[in-house]
């Protein structure tokens, strides 16, 4: 092995670990690192086995932002222990192994197809929906289920009575 040179691949900064629509400047939050493009290309948790994934997955991180949903859904948060994306969970696990982060991961699952699939991916149609509301996630999360409603999409359930 001595002469041989290893190719040992460095570490990619934070902002590089996850991909998601370009951000017009007039949306970035302050502080938040802007995500680059929507393609997914490999990241440092997609090359994480799913095969030696833990029996139960992690606890999903608090999510604040439209980025953070799309860093998640897509490739995870190593660093704040979700090492394998959201997206992927039933694959990797049984539905009953996450069924205490259940609610959490459906929202965020439907505020990522609100916008690649509803918006389109389209940073305007989504501003002009949804204005303002990128980097707060509740009032986003509250916004996007009166469209689907509004839409046909879900349908409301009668409250329980206590």
């Amino acid at each position: 092995m001595s002469g041989q040179s290893q190719n040992i691949p460095t570490p990619l900064p934070i902002a590089s670990l996850y991909n998601a629509p370009p951000i017009p400047s007039n949306f970035a939050c302050s502080s938040l690192p802007t995500p680059r493009s929507h393609s997914r290309s490999p990241s440092m948790t997609s090359m994480l086995d799913p095969h030696s994934a833990p029996s139960y997955p992690s606890r999903i991180p608090e999510v604040n932002t439209l980025d953070d949903v799309f860093r998640y859904w897509e490739n995870g948060a190593p660093e704040k222990g979700l090492l394998f994306p959201l997206r992927s969970w039933p694959d990797i696990y049984d539905r009953a192994d996450y069924k205490s982060e259940a609610q959490k991961w459906s929202n965020i699952g439907i505020v990522y197809n609100e916008f690649t699939g509803h918006c389109e991916g389209d940073w305007d149609l989504f501003d002009h929906r949804y204005p303002g509301l990128r980097c707060q996630y509740t009032k986003l999360l509250l916004a996007v289920r009166k469209a689907r409603l509004a839409r046909g999409d879900t349908k409301s359930r009668r409250r329980r009575k206590h």
